[in-house]
């Protein structure tokens, strides 16, 4: 974790403590020197920081370390749009717990499958199908605030009420909430 908020910290320190090892970095700096000595299965920067905004850093490693950053309301889209073709996740501040949960158990299904490397077209299709309907997911969840099990029904009722698939459907909840994503 990239933060110099104590509360965050704490909130995150007690979400995950039953998982993984909660390593806290106060500043950029401290951060990049975290990343070249350990290795990590996640990276969750709160922006900004004393040294930045955290957008760089969140790039630069995106793409190997799964990566969530937290920023503000005013700041979302632009940093959405910015960092989601590097694969990081953006969560709008204040963060509701579940959403922050939600989007760890996304990189943590993401991280098992991309480290086997999808041999075949099929598998990758998969994954991205899955990854869309967790976005879609996550998006109702922050924009309607329903629980992850109250999005996923609205998701297959949706497929089914229109005889579409639920790629289909959560294309047209991301476009509705992001539009031209």
């Amino acid at each position: 974790v990239i933060s110099n908020n104590e509360k965050i910290n704490t909130s995150l320190k007690s979400l995950f403590k039953e998982d993984y090892e909660i390593i806290i970095a106060e500043s950029l700096n401290q951060g990049q020197r975290l990343i070249a000595q350990r290795q990590l299965d996640f990276l969750i920067i709160n922006s900004p920081l004393p040294d930045g905004s955290g957008y760089n850093i969140a790039m630069d490693n995106g793409n190997r370390i799964p990566t969530i950053i937290l920023v503000g309301q005013r700041n979302y889209e632009d940093v959405y749009y910015k960092l989601s073709n590097y694969g990081v996740i953006t969560i709008s501040k204040p963060a509701r717990k579940d959403l922050v949960i939600q989007a760890v158990r996304m990189l943590e299904t993401a991280r098992g499958v991309s480290s086997k490397k999808p041999s075949n077209k099929s598998l990758a299709e998969r994954l991205m199908e899955s990854k869309r309907i967790n976005l879609a997911k996550m998006l109702l969840m922050a924009d309607e605030h329903i629980t992850e099990d109250e999005a996923h029904k609205y998701i297959v009722n949706k497929a089914m009420n229109l005889r579409l698939s639920k790629l289909e459907i959560a294309e047209k909840i991301i476009k509705k909430y992001h539009k031209g994503v």
